[in-house]
C-alpha cells in the first residue's frame, strides 16, 4: 500500500511516471505469481521459499498464502484435508499431513534422545540406542511400511557398487508403487499435481515417481548406476569407507539400529512436526546429521518431496510449523531425477 501511495503521489508532481510506477507495481507484486518458481527478473517472489530467503513480495501472504496459486476462482484452501485447483503449495503440504493416515503416532513408539551433540561430534555421546520402543504390530499392518521394509535390502550401499535389481526386486519396487498410490497421501498428491497440469492421471503420476525415485544413476556422474532417489533417501548408502550419503527415512533408521549396525551418538536437533537430527555411526561410517521425519508412512515422505521438487518449493507448512525441505537434482542427468531430500535444519 505504501508503494501505491507513493505511486499516486509521484503521478500528481510528474506525469511522465505513469508508466514507470505501473512497471514498478507489476514487479513487486504476487497478483498471479504464487507459487511460481524464482525469477530473479522481479525484486521479490511469491513462493513458499520466499519466507526462508526473506525475499517475499509485502502482498505474499494475503494474496498466496492460504489462496490461490493460480488466477482461477474457488475455493481458498483446503480444509479436512482436501485440495482444490485453487489451493496453495501450504494447503497442500497441510493436506498431505493430514490425511497421511499410516502415520504411526508418538503412542507407538518411544525415542530415548539422550544428549544433544553438534553436527560435528565424531564421539558416542549415548549410552543407548534412539529408539526404546516401537510397536512392530503396528508397522506391519500398513501395506505401504511392509512394503517399504521389503525393498531395504535390494540396494548395495557401497558407493561404484551397481544395484542391479532381480525380477523379484523390481516386483517389490512395483508392488510398493501398487500400494503407495492407493493411499490418501498419494490421492491428494496426485488431485493437485493434475490441476498444475505437471500429470493428467493415476499412471502418469506412477510414471513420474517411478522416474523420480527409482531410476538409477551414478552418484559420482560416471561409471555404473550405483545409486537412485530411492536408495539414497529411503535406505541409505555409504559415500565412502568413513561417511554415510542420505539415509532419511525414519523407518530405515530402526531397522539399521535395530540389526545393530547403527550406532546413535545422540541429538542435533528436533523440530515439529515429529523431526528429529540424528548424529550417528553406521557400520563404521560417520553421518554428523541426518534428519528425519518420525512415525510418517513412506508414501507420506515420497509425496512430500515429489510436491517440493515439482514445485520448486523450499519451504512448506505441516501441522502449522513451517517447515524447510531441501531437494537436490541429479545435475549429470537430463530431467528431474532425486539426489536427496530431506528437512532441512
Amino acid at each position: 500500500m505504501d508503494a501505491v501511495r507513493m505511486c499516486v503521489a509521484a503521478v500528481l508532481l510528474f506525469s511522465g511516471c505513469v508508466v514507470v510506477c505501473q512497471a514498478f507495481l507489476l514487479d513487486a507484486t504476487c497478483s498471479g505469481r504464487c507459487n511460481a518458481g524464482l525469477d530473479h527478473s522481479k525484486s521479490c517472489q511469491c513462493n513458499t521459499a520466499c519466507t526462508w530467503h526473506h525475499d517475499c513480495c509485502t502482498d505474499y501472504s494475503s494474496l498466496c498464502t492460504g489462496s490461490s496459486g493460480h488466477t482461477g476462482t474457488g475455493s481458498t484452501g483446503s480444509t479436512g484435508g482436501s485440495v482444490t485447483c485453487s489451493s496453495s503449495v501450504n494447503d497442500v503440504s497441510e493436506a498431505l499431513w493430514k490425511n497421511d493416515v499410516n502415520r504411526v503416532d508418538a503412542s507407538m513408539y518411544t525415542l530415548n534422545l539422550q544428549t544433544k551433540v553438534t553436527d560435528q561430534n565424531t564421539a558416542d555421546r549415548a549410552s543407548a540406542p534412539l529408539f526404546t520402543r516401537v510397536d512392530e504390530a503396528a508397522i506391519n499392518s500398513r501395506p505401504t511400511f511392509r512394503a517399504l521394509l521389503a525393498l531395504q535390502d535390494n540396494y548395495d550401499p557401497v558407493g561404484g557398487h551397481a544395484d542391479i535389481l532381480s525380477t523379484q526386486e523390481n516386483n517389490e519396487v512395483n508392488h510398493f508403487l501398487d500400494e503407495a498410490l492407493k493411499t490418501p497421501v498419494m490421492k491428494t498428491l496426485l488431485d493437485y499435481l493434475k490441476c498444475r497440469n505437471l500429470v493428467p492421471d493415476e499412471a502418469h503420476l506412477r510414471s513420474t515417481l517411478k522416474s523420480l525415485w527409482f531410476t538409477g544413476y551414478p552418484r559420482h556422474g560416471h561409471g555404473q548406476a550405483d545409486s537412485s532417489g530411492f536408495e539414497h533417501v529411503m535406505v541409505g548408502e555409504f559415500k565412502s569407507s568413513s561417511v554415510v550419503n542420505g539415509l532419511h527415512n525414519w523407518l530405515a533408521y530402526y531397522t539399521k539400529e535395530k540389526a545393530h549396525e547403527i550406532n546413535y551418538y545422540g541429538y542435533v536437533a528436533q523440530a515439529h512436526p515429529n523431526l528429529i537430527a540424528t548424529n550417528y555411526d553406521w557400520q563404521g561410517r560417520h553421518k554428523g546429521l541426518g534428519s528425519f521425519f518420525v512415525g510418517t508412512s513412506p508414501e507420506f515422505d515420497m509425496a512430500l518431496y515429489t510436491l517440493c521438487a515439482l514445485t520448486h518449493t523450499g519451504a512448506v507448512r505441516l501441522d502449522g510449523s513451517t517447515v524447510h525441505v531441501q531437494i537436490y537434482d541429479v545435475t549429470q542427468i537430463s530431467g528431474m531425477q532425486i539426489a536427496s531430500a530431506y528437512p532441512a535444519f
